[in-house]
Order: C-alpha cells, then structure tokens, then sequence
C-alpha cells in the first residue's frame, strides 16, 4: 500500500498519517465506510464493535434535512469534514486496537509469568527431593562402610 510505505518499523504512525489514508479512502464513491475494530472497555476485556462513516454523497443528499445555510462551496466543506472524519475514525480505531493488542500480550505475559513460577516451584520440589536422595544415599554408603571396616578390626 503506497500510504504506509513511508511507515517504519516502531515508528507510531501521526494523524497526519491518518488524513493520508482518509483522503484515499474519500477519493473514492462509496455509501458508507465500516470500521470493524477491538474497542477496550475494561483493563481485562474488549469487544469487537463497528463504526460507521457515511460517504460524502450520502451526506449531500440530506442537505435539505440539515437546518443551516451554506455558502458556495458546500460540496468542498463536506468533502473536508469527511475526510476529517475518516481519519478521526481511522486514528480511533486503530489506537483502541493498539490498546486491546496491547492488553492481550500484557494479560498473555502474566499468564506466562504465573506458569513459570509454578513450574520452578514444581522443579525446586523435584530437585530438592533428588538431592536429599542422594544425600541419604552417601550417609548409607559412609554408613555401611563405617561398619564393614570396624567388623574387620
């Protein structure tokens, strides 16, 4: 895509970003735009939700329902407001998906956390029951030994 080619790896994308896509995506004759997205609702969960953005045709068609007077240019204001839309929307949802991402790895990293703990709480159980094996093995061996040579004296 010739919008994100500037994009660098680790780089936060800007709204100015944003406007770019949105002006591409406005450039086009569409009734309405769909944003499917992850939107955070709580520090443990998300939904998926979707916005709507209506296409400038849509709005120039409802003119007449709007109750103010509009100079020359009207058609170019709502292509602006539009536009701005778009990227408002587009910068919207693409933060409240970084942030569920962001959530989702967080609570992933915890879980990982907690079953790496568990598992060295097991593993020192194990460990220490081998070593005092081996432990009680050696003072048996000291043991017998002791008494095989006292018998030979």
């Amino acid at each position: 895509m010739r919008v994100l080619s500037s994009a660098t790896p680790g780089k936060v994308p800007t709204f100015h970003d944003f406007c770019r896509v949105g002006e591409m995506i406005a450039d086009n004759d569409y009734d309405r735009v769909m944003f499917v997205y992850n939107k955070l609702i709580t520090n443990n969960t998300f939904e998926i939700t979707r916005t709507f953005i209506p296409g400038v045709k849509t709005v120039t068609d409802k003119v007449g329902d709007i109750p103010f007077d509009f100079e020359e240019g009207q058609d170019e204001i709502f292509k602006n407001f539009n536009e701005f839309a778009l990227a408002s929307a587009i910068h919207y949802t693409y933060y409240q998906s970084a942030a569920a991402e962001t959530l989702s790895r967080r609570n992933a990293m915890d879980g990982a956390n907690k079953n790496c703990k568990e598992l060295k709480l097991k593993l020192s159980i194990v460990f220490n029951k081998l070593r005092q094996a081996l432990i009680t093995t050696d003072l048996i061996e000291i043991t017998t030994g002791t008494t095989a040579v006292e018998e030979m004296t």
